[in-house]
């Protein structure tokens, strides 16, 4: 099944699981640098991150850089929805179990 990006595919909320060095190569591969038009961007991850919440860089030999997050912040804090909603009716014990099964960093100690 090949979905696009559009409001329409995207609409409500959807978070996936993605092996990282997967996306690496589509990004190597495929994606064409906004400066410079060629492909070979480069993602880094962060090595400090928020929980779950991972902030990436895209980086072109070209100098071109970007960077974003792999969630985004809830409206009435500075807390990662990606974070929350990992332990929203669950509690902190399964918070850390989950995360310790999916071989993922802890949750971030002010949801304990």
């Amino acid at each position: 099944m090949d979905i696009s990006y559009s409001d329409e595919a995207f609409s409500g909320f959807r978070n996936v699981i993605v092996d990282i060095n997967l996306l690496a190569c589509v990004f190597f591969e495929t994606v064409k640098c906004l400066k410079c038009e060629k492909t070979g961007l480069r993602l880094h991850l962060n090595e400090s991150n928020c929980g779950e919440a991972v902030k990436f860089h895209l980086k072109c030999p070209c100098k071109y850089n970007y960077t974003f997050y792999n969630s985004k912040k809830c409206d009435s804090s500075e807390n990662y929805e990606l974070n929350t909603r990992r332990c929203i009716g669950k509690g902190a014990e399964s918070a850390r179990m989950l995360c310790g099964i999916m071989n993922l960093s802890p949750p971030p100690t002010k949801f304990s």
